[in-house]
């Protein structure tokens, strides 16, 4: 679990890397996704796009949906990226409690 803070109303693309025991994850043949909750759980609907920027190194990109994304009255938000294999094989980072992102006001 990892902790970020996000300015809420941010609309510029957002990089993470995802790791697993300390290690890159391979992401060669992997459709990344964002599953974001709010605060009371609710689900953000269209977080925004991801894309797999370098596969070796397990890095992606978010680009938010819109400024409506990142709200501070609706964090702290709870994330996990959910990968799907070619294979159809679908795993889930973080495997664990989720990552937290505090949405800081402007």
């Amino acid at each position: 679990m990892a902790n970020y803070d996000i300015v809420a109303g941010t609309t510029a693309d957002l990089q993470f890397q995802l790791l697993e025991s300390g290690s890159p994850i391979n992401l060669l043949n992997v459709t990344v996704s964002l599953l974001l909750n709010d605060r009371t759980g609710a689900t953000v609907t269209s977080p925004g796009t991801v894309a797999v920027e370098d596969e070796d190194e397990g890095e992606v990109t978010l680009t938010p949906t819109d400024a409506n994304v990142f709200d501070a009255a609706k964090g702290p938000y709870q994330a996990r990226w959910k990968l799907t294999a070619a294979s159809g094989k679908i795993s889930y980072v973080p495997s664990s409690n989720r990552d937290v992102w505090n949405i800081i006001g402007t």
